[in-house]
């Protein structure tokens, strides 16, 4: 199983509606047989913050040089460093995520998409982070768009990569 605390910074749509997604997306995300996620035997935990434009851009320019707003960071926790697989914890935390709420709904209006669809595949964009999923060759992007696209389908949400729209580039 895998469990988000979220962290309302700034208003978005409602907050049921907001844990409602997240919800379905992890458990589609837990049963994804190419994850084996079922198997790992303790509950993933991550943090996940919705804030705006400023506090992301500042975070992008600390952590990865980038003075821009950007619509979603991860930060992966540091649970795999040595030493670590000697504690018994029934849960295991996987690390946080903060979303734009700025940026999403600029990008989803561009994009012609709802507000909800594209948060669901930001969201399920970042978990994978966290799980150890990337983008930087185009192997990884393949696979990791693979997997979204799969994930979001089986959630009811169309393809976010047809029509040749803006991979994350961010």
């Amino acid at each position: 199983m895998i469990e988000v605390d979220v962290d309302f910074a700034v208003p978005f749509i409602d907050e049921g509606q907001v844990l409602k997604l997240c919800e379905q997306a992890l458990q589609v995300l837990w049963q994804c047989p190419d994850l084996a996620l079922e198997g790992e035997g303790k509950t993933l935990l991550l943090a996940m913050r919705l804030s705006d434009d400023v506090e992301v851009q500042s975070l992008n320019k600390q952590f990865r040089g980038k003075d821009k707003p950007t619509n979603v960071l991860s930060f992966p926790s540091g649970d795999d460093m040595p030493g670590m697989e000697m504690v018994e914890m029934p849960e295991k935390y996987i690390g946080d995520v903060i979303v734009s709420v700025d940026t999403l709904k600029r990008e989803a209006q561009a994009q012609n998409k709802s507000v909800e669809d594209h948060f669901c595949h930001l969201f399920i964009h970042s978990v994978l982070h966290l799980l150890g999923y990337d983008h930087i060759d185009d192997a990884e992007a393949e696979e990791m768009e693979r997997l979204e696209i799969d994930i979001l389908a089986k959630l009811g949400v169309n393809n976010p990569y047809h029509k040749g729209e803006d991979k994350f580039n961010n």
